[in-house]
């Protein structure tokens, strides 16, 4: 894949990211005194990357907890999920998503110019039934 900046994308694609870029200032705050983003050897990018992987995974698994798609077999009906728990899990997981932007040297304009480049290849592969 061809890597995008921001600046390359066309006027109309260029979202205001200042909201994208507190939230990563705002890990990137929380995360120094654990993580020397930027300064890490490739060794311990790599070895920062799995570790916050492995987080990320376990708060994906949190969510699907708190999707009970089962059958609550006491009452014969479906369990409703508490909505406010599963919003929780989704920041927690967007927490270790900015970590790992962010142990990759990654900015705002980089996250959005690769997701609107990427965004149009998905569109493209589902026109064509992928």
């Amino acid at each position: 894949m061809t890597i995008r900046k921001f600046e390359d994308l066309p006027e109309s694609e260029q979202v205001n990211i200042d909201k994208l870029s507190f939230l990563l200032n705002k890990q990137y705050e929380f995360g120094k005194q654990f993580t020397k983003f930027g300064e890490l050897n490739e060794m311990e990018q790599q070895v920062k990357l799995l570790h916050f992987i492995s987080c990320l995974i376990e708060e994906v698994g949190e969510i699907r907890t708190e999707l009970p798609l089962r059958k609550d077999w006491s009452s014969k009906r479906f369990n409703k999920p508490n909505w406010g728990k599963v919003k929780e899990e989704l920041i927690d997981s967007l927490h270790f998503m900015l970590t790992l932007f962010l142990v990759l040297d990654m900015d705002a304009n980089e996250i959005v110019g690769l997701y609107m480049f990427k965004n149009r290849i998905n569109i493209k592969r589902q026109e064509e039934g992928y």
